[in-house]
């Protein structure tokens, strides 16, 4: 990272550290963006989890769990903390792969999000 993107990621940071993500979200909706530039180049952005969720709904996604386990299924709804139930689910592991059905998933079990 060159200095000026440095002094540009620094800048970023002292602006949102005391913002909350869900007013960081409201804020960049409001101007129209669903994204945050990165520092790592202009045309590489960091998609706002909430906005990929908004435009995931009723399609197919894959979920990389903390243990490692694979969820993929049709997105049915979803909230703020990024709770989700999936219609439709297989469940993959190294070994296997199940199906579950309708699962309710606890947002803070999810490692990436992935639309198919």
């Amino acid at each position: 990272m060159n200095t000026d993107q440095h002094w540009k990621s620094q800048q970023i940071s002292e602006c949102t550290q005391n913002v909350s993500p869900e007013n960081l979200s409201r804020l960049f909706k409001k101007k129209g963006l669903n994204s945050l530039p990165t520092m790592t180049g202009h045309r590489d952005i960091m998609v706002m989890p909430l906005a990929l969720l908004e435009k995931s709904m009723n399609k197919k996604i894959s979920l990389l769990l903390k243990d490692n386990r694979i969820l993929e299924g049709r997105l049915a709804g979803y909230d703020d903390y990024m709770n989700m139930v999936l219609e439709d689910t297989e469940e993959r592991t190294a070994d296997q792969t199940r199906r579950l059905g309708t699962v309710i998933l606890r947002g803070n079990n999810v490692v990436s999000i992935a639309p198919l």
